[in-house]
């Protein structure tokens, strides 16, 4: 009967892991075009995110700030966001087992380890930042945390390689809510 249990829980165990194996060899590696048609506007978001901030700051402040019509964030959370956003109209993606490249043609290349382990680095401003990559199957997580700022990066494959679901979720206690951008990408 043990042995019964046994071999029923070692066939499960491969037919839950086979899918995922087989994801594998889907090819993704190439250049992805963000889609104008669905997605998030970037711009858009990120004002949104701005005019928030502005009604904390002016809550904190005990009066009213008018908001420009194009506001701005405080210097280090906008160049936080300019470092870590990723909504390049065009990414250049290379994907093996161990490792994600990802360039998104303005001459930033981040490359993540997807193993699940912490691998921390330091910007040339002195921000220290701890990563952790994983990923399962075709789905890729990339959690990094700098100084208040925490970024989860998620690229959600199709099983056929030609649609990435790119979502970019941006948390800073200057910011009233998380900034969340959602962008679709395909191949030509």
């Amino acid at each position: 009967m043990r042995s019964a249990l046994w071999l029923t829980f070692l066939s499960l165990t491969l037919l839950a892991l086979a899918p995922a194996a087989r994801t594998q060899d889907v090819d993704v590696n190439g250049t992805w075009f963000r889609s104008t048609s669905e997605g998030d506007d970037p711009e858009e978001k990120i004002q949104h995110a701005v005019r928030g901030y502005m009604a904390k700051a002016s809550q904190r402040r005990g009066a009213r700030i008018a908001v420009a019509e194009s506001p701005q964030l405080p210097g280090m959370v906008a160049r936080t966001i300019d470092t870590f956003m990723q909504y390049a109209d065009e990414l250049y993606i290379e994907l093996d087992a161990d490792e994600l490249v990802v360039d998104d043609g303005d001459g930033r290349i981040r490359i993540y380890y997807l193993d699940a382990e912490k691998h921390e680095r330091q910007l040339s401003n002195g921000v220290r930042i701890e990563t952790v990559a994983t990923r399962v199957g075709l789905n890729i997580t990339i959690d990094q945390k700098a100084d208040d700022t925490k970024i989860l990066e998620t690229y959600v494959f199709s099983s056929d390689g030609d649609r990435l679901e790119l979502t970019v979720r941006f948390e800073n206690k200057q910011l009233n809510e998380p900034l969340i951008i959602q962008s679709i990408y395909e191949r030509e």
